[in-house]
C-alpha cells in the first residue's frame, strides 16, 4: 500500500500520529470474539448512544442464544453491510482505492472491518486526540476527563437493558445467566457447591469467548494451594483434586501417566462440578480395588515420625498420642534427675549452678555422647553415625514442615 502525504510532509506527521493513536488506544483484538464488554470501554466509544438492536438485530432470532451457533468464528457473524449501513462514506472511498488517508491496491482486504476496528470500543478521532485517557488505568477513575466525576455509569437504555444483564461485565456479579442458558443442570450442581459465589470464567478461561469450544481449563493451583502432609500424605502425590473433591462419579487409574483421576460415572447422575470438602477415602481405599493401593486408611505421618520422614506437627491416632505420652514423661524424668529430684547426693548440681549444669548436661552428654566417648571411642564413632544420622534428619524434617506450613505454594 501507498501513504497518501496530501503533498507536504505535514500530511506524513498527521498520518503517523492518526496511526500511533489507532495502534495504542484501540483495544487488542483477540477481545473482539468475547460474548461479554466492558461498560466502561463501551461508554467512551464512538458507538455509545447507539442501541444494541442497531447492529445485531439479526443476531436474535427465535432462540438466542443459538447452541448450534456458539462454536462458530466471529467472522460469521460479520458482514460489511452492518457498518455500511451508516458509515457510506468508507464504502465510497474505497470504490476510489482509499481509506481514511491511506491509499489502497485491493479494495476487498479493507472490507472485512472489524480485522481491525472493534465496535464497541472504537473510539472517534475526536475523542482520542483530545483526551488524556489512559487504558493502564481504571477507566472508571478517569470519569472526570470528558465530564464531572461520577461514582458510576448512566443505566442502559430500556431497549438494552436485557442485552445488559448477559452481556455486561460488572463487578461483584456472577455471569450465571449467560452460562446457565445452556448449562442448566451445572449450575443447580455448582450452587451447592464451594465454588457458588465465583464466575464460571475463572475456571473455563476464554468460555466466553468465539469459537466456545476453544477454552483453557484452569488448574485447581492456581487459586489453592497444595494440601500439607497432614491432609494428604505422600501417596497421593499423584492424584487429582476431583478424585477426592468430586462427591459422585468414579475414581480410575490411567495406564499412561499412572495418575489417579475422576471419571463421569452414570450419564446424568454425575458432574464435574459437584464439589465437596468432604472426603470419603473409602472410595478408593477398599479392599479389591482396581486402583492398586492399600484397604486400610493409614493416618498422616505425625509428630513421631518427623525422626525419619516429612511429617507434620498433627497427632491423629492413639498410637501416636501413646508414643508423645511415654516420650515426655522419659523428657520430664529425665530432667527431674538432672535438676536432682532422686539422684544420689554426690551428683546433685549446686544450687547456685543448677540452670547451667542442665544445658551442661544437655549439651556435653545429650548431644556430644560426652559419657559413650569417655567408655569407648570406637563405640562412640559408631553410635554417632546413627545418632547424627537420625538428628540431621530430624532438623531437616522439622525444617521443612515449618516451611511447607507457611510456603505451601513452593511445594
Amino acid at each position: 500500500m501507498r501513504i497518501y502525504l496530501g503533498g507536504n510532509f505535514q500530511g506524513f506527521l498527521k498520518t503517523i500520529l492518526y496511526l500511533m493513536i489507532f495502534f495504542i488506544l484501540n483495544t487488542p483484538l483477540t477481545s473482539l470474539g468475547s460474548w461479554k464488554i466492558d461498560p466502561y470501554r463501551y461508554h467512551i466509544s464512538a458507538h455509545r448512544t447507539l442501541g444494541c438492536m442497531e447492529c445485531h438485530e439479526e443476531d436474535i432470532q427465535d432462540v438466542h442464544p443459538d447452541p448450534h451457533k456458539v462454536n462458530n468464528n466471529i467472522q460469521d457473524f460479520f458482514k460489511s453491510s452492518d457498518c455500511t449501513m451508516c458509515h457510506d462514506e468508507i464504502e465510497e472511498n474505497l470504490s476510489i482505492g482509499r481509506h481514511g488517508r491511506i491509499r489502497i491496491d485491493s479494495e476487498e482486504r479493507y472490507k472485512n472491518c472489524i480485522s481491525c476496528h472493534n465496535p464497541h470500543y472504537q473510539l472517534s478521532f475526536e475523542r482520542a486526540i483530545l483526551k488524556k485517557i489512559s487504558f493502564q488505568k481504571p477507566l472508571k477513575n478517569q470519569c472526570n476527563i470528558c465530564h464531572e466525576k461520577r461514582l458510576s455509569l448512566p443505566s442502559p437504555s430500556h431497549e438494552n437493558k436485557r442485552c445488559y444483564e448477559c452481556h455486561v461485565t460488572q463487578e461483584g456479579k456472577r455471569p450465571d445467566i449467560l452460562c446457565a442458558y445452556c448449562h442448566r443442570k451445572e449450575k443447580r450442581w455448582i450452587i451447592n457447591s464451594p465454588h457458588h459465589n465465583m464466575s464460571c470464567e475463572k475456571c473455563h478461561q476464554g468460555a466466553d469467548n468465539f469459537p466456545h469450544i476453544d477454552q483453557t481449563l484452569n488448574q485447581c493451583t492456581a487459586c489453592h494451594t497444595r494440601h500439607h502432609e497432614g491432609i494428604a500424605h505422600d501417596a497421593h502425590i499423584d492424584v487429582s483434586c476431583q478424585a477426592c473433591h468430586n462427591k459422585t462419579g468414579v475414581v480410575v487409574k490411567d495406564k499412561n501417566t499412572g495418575e489417579v483421576k475422576w471419571a463421569k460415572g452414570i450419564q446424568g447422575k454425575s458432574g464435574p462440578h459437584q464439589i465437596s470438602l468432604n472426603i470419603n477415602c473409602s472410595r478408593c481405599h477398599y479392599k479389591g480395588n482396581r486402583l492398586g493401593v492399600s484397604a486400610s486408611i493409614l493416618p498422616p505421618k505425625s509428630l513421631l515420625c518427623t525422626v525419619c520422614h516429612s511429617a507434620t506437627f498433627s497427632i491423629k491416632d492413639n498410637l501416636s498420642w501413646i508414643s508423645i505420652a511415654i516420650f515426655l514423661a522419659g523428657i520430664i524424668f529425665w530432667f527431674f534427675i538432672l535438676s536432682g529430684g532422686s539422684a544420689p547426693e554426690h551428683t546433685k548440681p549446686k544450687k547456685s549452678s543448677r540452670g547451667g549444669c542442665i544445658l551442661k548436661e544437655i549439651l556435653l552428654d545429650l548431644l556430644f555422647q560426652r559419657r559413650l566417648f569417655k567408655e569407648s571411642r570406637r563405640r562412640w564413632f559408631t553410635h554417632a553415625l546413627i545418632f547424627y544420622g537420625f538428628t540431621l534428619r530430624l532438623i531437616a524434617g522439622l525444617s521443612l514442615m515449618i516451611w511447607s506450613r507457611y510456603f505451601p505454594e513452593s511445594s
